[in-house]
């Protein structure tokens, strides 16, 4: 079981009064160190995972990317076949391709093309679709009006607390921090049994505010705990390859 932001307050409060016999941080300072370092944290380990459904933009023909969106995992259309991800340049030469009745794509990976019976299942298209990032959206190829919603997998942001994010709205109550939900609520679980570098990020910066030199020992021990999270996460490998991704979300 994963501790609550409270009990990470006080253990927070214990060690720094070593250098202070009076602590000035607030419970709401305290919140934003403490998710600024969730934040550095799954933007290096990648930890935490999400799956949506996107609605498609009828305008345009296009998926709009989530607000917390930071790396691309999968992708499906509704019957369940999926995207092939490429970047937009390469997106760009398999459009034009198609364009000109070529019966050949730009791509190692092909994972509709694979499937027995794929051209009497797939009412879509009689190649494999494609998704690239542009722009903030999604552009899929061929016939994106035909999918009403995508499936999206992906690895998402975690933004540190503030009022003006939705993530945290009901964090503040009328625009006041919303205390019952300090005293009882706790990390993500995925990253919760990392708990401990994201006090000594919040410990490095309050010493870092207070000028004093012995930050660096804590964001030392962070930096070492992110270290051996990437060791310790567990990894799957498909048939010793990998496939194709964009960058920079690869």
């Amino acid at each position: 079981m994963a501790s609550t932001f409270a009990e990470l307050y006080g253990d927070f409060r214990d060690q720094v009064t070593l250098y202070t016999e009076k602590l000035s941080v607030t419970e709401i300072q305290f919140m934003r160190w403490v998710t600024q370092g969730m934040q550095k944290f799954q933007q290096e380990t990648k930890y935490i995972e999400r799956a949506v459904t996107i609605p498609r933009d009828t305008t345009d023909d296009v998926f709009p990317i989530p607000n917390d969106f930071l790396e691309f995992i999968e992708a499906k259309d509704l019957e369940g076949y999926t995207f092939v991800p490429q970047g937009y340049e390469q997106y760009t030469r398999n459009l034009e391709l198609h364009a000109d009745d070529n019966a050949f794509v730009e791509t190692s990976t092909d994972y509709m093309m694979r499937l027995q019976e794929y051209y009497s299942r797939n009412t879509k298209s009689a190649y494999a679709r494609y998704i690239c990032i542009f722009a903030r959206f999604f552009k899929v190829y061929p016939n994106p009006e035909e999918d009403d919603n995508i499936y999206l997998w992906y690895i998402p942001d975690i933004p540190p607390i503030s009022r003006s994010d939705g993530n945290w709205t009901t964090w503040f109550t009328g625009g006041v921090f919303n205390r019952a939900l300090f005293l009882t609520s706790m990390p993500n679980r995925s990253i919760s049994p990392y708990e401990e570098c994201f006090v000594d990020y919040a410990i490095s910066k309050y010493l870092k505010a207070m000028g004093h030199p012995n930050y660096r020992v804590f964001e030392k021990s962070f930096q070492a705990e992110v270290a051996r999270a990437k060791m310790n996460k567990p990894t799957m490998a498909s048939e010793m390859t990998r496939d194709y991704m964009f960058a920079p979300y690869s």
